[in-house]
C-alpha cells in the first residue's frame, strides 16, 4: 500500500510541478490518477473532475504554506488540513488509522502537550459556531462558551526552574484540562502558555464552573523539578466568554474571553471572570 501512495503522489508533483499545468485542463488518464489518490489518502470518493479541482487547491495551498513555513509541506498534510477546513471530515474514520494518526499530528496535534494546536482550536470554535447559528434561525435554543486560560507568572516561573520545568508544567495544565473536557468539549493550546477550551451547548454560568474547577486543579497539582528535590506550582487564571450575548463570531468571542482573562489577572490572578 506505501508503494501505491508513493507512486500516486509522485504521478500529483509531476502533473503539477510547472505552475502553469494548474490552468490547462487534464487528460482522462491524470483525472483517474487525481480521483485514485484522494480515494486511498483519505477514502473519500468524488468525480474525477471535483477530485482534480481539489488536488489543485491542496497544490496552491501547499505552495503557499511551504513559502511561509521556510520548509516543504507534505502533500498529505495539506491535504489534510485543507479537507478539515472544508468540514469533509468533521468527524474523521475513513481514513486508515495509522496513516491518519500519523499526518494529523503535524496537521492538528501540539507537540507539546497533545491538545489541538492553535490552527485546529480555531477552525473548530468557527464550526461550533456555525452550528448554533444554524439552530438558533431554525428556532432551536443553544448557547456556546469559551474559556480562555493563561498560566500565571510563567516567564518568572521558566526564569526560576528553567524550561524544562515549563514544560513540565504545560504539560501538567493540558492533563488537568483533558481530564476535566466532556467528550464534546474540544481543548486546545492557544500560543505559548495560553489555552482555550470550546464547550459547545453550554451557558455561562456553567462554563465558569467548568474553568474554576480547572482553575482549582491547577492550583492543587505539584510539578515535580530538579530531579525530585522540588515541588513547584503554578496557577491559572481563565475569562469565559458565551455566545451570542458576548459575539457574534469565533473571532468576538475569543477576545471576549481574552478581555475577562485580563480583568482575572488585574484582579490578582489565579481566578476566573466572566464577561
Amino acid at each position: 500500500m506505501d508503494q501505491i501512495k508513493k507512486a500516486l503522489l509522485d504521478h500529483l508533483q509531476e502533473m503539477f510541478a510547472a505552475s502553469d499545468e494548474l490552468e490547462k485542463p487534464i487528460s482522462s488518464e491524470q483525472g483517474e490518477v487525481c480521483r485514485e489518490a484522494l480515494k486511498v489518502l483519505s477514502g473519500i470518493e468524488m468525480r474525477e473532475d471535483e477530485a482534480e479541482d481539489l488536488w489543485k487547491q491542496v497544490w496552491t495551498r501547499r505552495q503557499e504554506m511551504s513559502q511561509k513555513l521556510g520548509r516543504e509541506v507534505a502533500l498529505e498534510v495539506v491535504l489534510l488540513d485543507l479537507l478539515l477546513q472544508e468540514q469533509f471530515l468533521r468527524f474523521p474514520r475513513v481514513m486508515e488509522a495509522t496513516h491518519f494518526e500519523k499526518i494529523s499530528q503535524a496537521a492538528m496535534v501540539d507537540g507539546h502537550t497533545g491538545l489541538y494546536n492553535a490552527t485546529f482550536i480555531r477552525r473548530a470554535l468557527a464550526l461550533e459556531v456555525d452550528r448554533i447559528q444554524r439552530k438558533l434561525e431554525a428556532g432551536e435554543g443553544g448557547e456556546l462558551s469559551v474559556a480562555f486560560f493563561d498560566l500565571d507568572d510563567f516567564k518568572p516561573f521558566n526564569d526560576s526552574y528553567g524550561h524544562l520545568a515549563g514544560d513540565l508544567a504545560l504539560m501538567q495544565f493540558a492533563s488537568i484540562l483533558k481530564t476535566s473536557c466532556r467528550k464534546t468539549d474540544i481543548a486546545g493550546r492557544y500560543g505559548g502558555e495560553e489555552f482555550l477550551l470550546v464547550l459547545p451547548d453550554t451557558a455561562k454560568g456553567n462554563a465558569i464552573r467548568v474553568a474554576e474547577r480547572v482553575r482549582s486543579l491547577m492550583e492543587r497539582a505539584e510539578i515535580v523539578v530538579d530531579m525530585g528535590e522540588i515541588m513547584a506550582k503554578v496557577t491559572v487564571s481563565a475569562g469565559v466568554a458565551t455566545y451570542p450575548e458576548d459575539g457574534d463570531t469565533s473571532e468576538d468571542l475569543i477576545d471576549a474571553a481574552d478581555r475577562a482573562l485580563y480583568r482575572a489577572k488585574q484582579k490578582g490572578k489565579n481566578r476566573v471572570e466572566g464577561v
